[in-house]
């Protein structure tokens, strides 16, 4: 049971990846604002920096769910 928790731990992070990167190609390079490419650029970086924020906030929580798990089953 608990490496079912792993391999789906596992999945999650590659799902992030694949997911994440998805939107920064497809959704986020695209976008170009009227007030210049720095303005584009910086809106672009602060969205990036913010996907990758909640990407290890998730990939920490899991974790952190899966080590809760594994020692309340040890002892």
């Amino acid at each position: 049971m608990m490496l079912g928790f792993l391999f789906g731990f596992v999945v999650v992070m590659w799902a992030l990846i694949i997911f994440g990167g998805f939107i920064l190609i497809k959704v986020v390079a695209p976008i170009e604002l009227e007030s210049g490419d720095i303005a584009s650029s910086v809106l672009k970086a602060v969205i990036a920096i913010s996907m990758v924020v909640i990407w290890i906030w998730i990939l920490v929580t899991l974790k952190n769910t899966y080590t809760k798990r594994r020692l309340t089953k040890t002892n």
